[in-house]
């Protein structure tokens, strides 16, 4: 008669660490999820490279659990361009009544000193002034492909 003994710690190595057949399955998902966010970030809002290339996957292992999380962690911004920053159909408006919205066209540029130095850099075009813009719209670039997680 044959002896089945089922060896523990094996057994939880299979199950339960980055480097057996669940952790495995669960990098390769993710990153279809990480790629597809990246493509829908660079397609629907143009300039966003630098939020593109911080979508990262992150292991979580708490206790015996083990799980895989995609997102953008570094960038305070990252979740105004997945959400919006306002309800749809708002406007973004001056703190003061009667104010203005002003900000470079070229973040990397120096900003003006004074008022002096921003009526100059709005005469030669370098900065953009209005009374109220728009509120961006979501672009939902993790959980549009959270789905692919789960395709096969």
């Amino acid at each position: 008669m044959a002896t089945f003994v089922v060896d523990g710690a094996e057994v939880e190595k299979l199950l339960r660490s980055k480097q057996g057949p669940v952790g495995r399955y669960l990098s390769v998902r993710t990153s279809i999820v990480q790629d597809a966010a990246k493509a829908q970030i660079l397609a629907r809002t143009p300039g966003r490279g630098k939020l593109a290339s911080r979508v990262t996957k992150r292991w979580i292992e708490e206790g015996s659990d083990l799980g895989v999380s995609v997102g953008v962690w570094t960038l305070k911004y990252a979740a105004w361009v997945h959400d919006g920053n306002a309800p749809p159909g708002s406007y973004i408006l001056p703190k003061k009544p009667g104010g203005v919205l002003v900000w470079m066209k070229d973040p990397a540029a120096a900003r003006p000193r004074g008022k002096a130095a921003w009526r100059a850099a709005s005469q030669a075009g370098l900065v953009i002034v209005a009374r109220r813009v728009k509120a961006s719209r979501p672009n939902r670039y993790l959980t549009d492909n959270l789905r692919r997680a789960v395709e096969l």
